[in-house]
């Protein structure tokens, strides 16, 4: 529209001046005429001296936490660019709808930093991928725009948010573990040793290493591991996640992040388990604090956009149980939000009120 209005002002500027003779209107018609044909050329001249690049490729957020992301525009002419237009586009894991999200600014000679302010709304990958650059002439009249490349990877935690969990089962069993221990002569709720120390005064003299106490000339005594380091195992059953939405990701990732900081609220130790399509086999990693249950959280990020073939989905759908995976663990999660114990169900969780029953419900296992 802009542009239209401009070049009616040309045309009406030429038709008075040669109606009119009149030499001041001669001379605005031409200098008119010589803004059009600049401002016509700009862009194209901007074109090839402007460029986007992306300064960091790989993030982290909290879900729905507003991240910065940067990117710096060079630009490499003499002429500063008075207004470009970025084109990024969005998605989530392997979706193939984009989101799109454009940014405006200007940059002056030489190199210039813009941020996008990006809310992560789902728990899992966020793509951002620059897509086109479009740049503008001085008064907005003319565009060109070229595609440009440049990609983001930010992994979108869940909160911090733990389930309420109570374990009398598993102190059960420690117990009766450790009173066989202790009638083996092993030592009470122990297992390995962890290391060697200087003795105190509260220690019990039967974990005295008489050896080393004589080499060392001072005693020393064996300090071992507890049993209930040992930690106990969750099996992920991921029976669908090839075809899974954002949103259905979204409430497993936040179920599971919940039910991990919550049974390492009473355990020191959790390992999880779970088939790895890009490793085809079954993979396990151990948590024993938030930053290690964000590891595990990101390999299965990771494997949001892994190609599942038809006997990688027959492995799954075929091993639900912990007998048939060859786990001796005691916890599954499936994703349906359903929690089990050895193949009983504790609690179905729902999509729907997901947030209300992981905050308002107790579990006593």
């Amino acid at each position: 529209m802009k542009k239209l209005n401009y070049m009616f002002v040309c045309l009406l500027t030429f038709y008075l001046a040669g109606m009119y003779r009149y030499l001041p209107l001669m001379v605005l018609a031409v200098l008119e005429s010589i803004v059009l044909g600049v401002s016509f050329v700009l862009p194209y001249y901007f074109r090839g001296k402007l460029s986007v690049e992306v300064l960091r490729h790989k993030d982290f957020a909290q879900k729905m936490t507003a991240l910065s992301w940067e990117f710096k525009v060079v630009n490499r002419g003499i002429l500063p660019v008075n207004s470009f237009r970025v084109k990024i586009l969005t998605r989530y894991g392997s979706e193939s709808s984009e989101e799109k999200k454009y940014i405006y600014g200007g940059s002056g000679s030489g190199e210039s930093t813009f941020r996008l302010e990006a809310l992560g709304e789902y728990c899992g990958m966020m793509y951002l991928r620059l897509s086109r650059l479009k740049i503008y002439d001085y008064l907005s009249l003319f565009s060109v725009s070229r595609k440009i490349e440049g990609e983001v990877q930010i992994a979108v935690f869940p909160g911090e948010r733990a389930l309420r969990i109570e374990l009398p089962s598993l102190c059960c069993q420690e117990t009766a573990l450790s009173q066989e221990r202790m009638e083996a002569g092993v030592g009470e709720a122990y297992s390995e040793v962890r290391q060697l120390r200087e003795y105190h005064t509260n220690d019990t003299k039967r974990y005295i290493h008489w050896n080393q106490s004589a080499r060392r000339d001072r005693l020393v005594v064996k300090e071992y591991e507890k049993e209930s380091d040992a930690g106990i195992s969750l099996f992920l059953n991921l029976d669908g996640i090839w075809e899974a939405k954002p949103a259905k990701l979204d409430a497993f990732y936040e179920l599971l992040s919940a039910l991990l900081l919550g049974l390492l609220a009473k355990i020191s130790l959790v390992r999880v388990y779970w088939y790895d399509v890009r490793m085809k086999c079954l993979t396990q990693k151990a948590a024993s604090d938030i930053a290690q249950c964000r590891n595990v959280m990101l390999a299965l990020y990771q494997m949001e956009g892994a190609v599942w073939e038809e006997g990688d989905k027959l492995w799954v759908k075929g091993r639900k149980t912990w007998g048939e995976a060859g786990i001796g663990g005691c916890f599954q999660l499936n994703l349906e939000l359903g929690w089990y114990r050895n193949e009983v169900l504790i609690y179905q969780f729902s999509g729907e009120n997901l947030s209300e029953e992981m905050d308002k419900k107790y579990f006593v296992v």
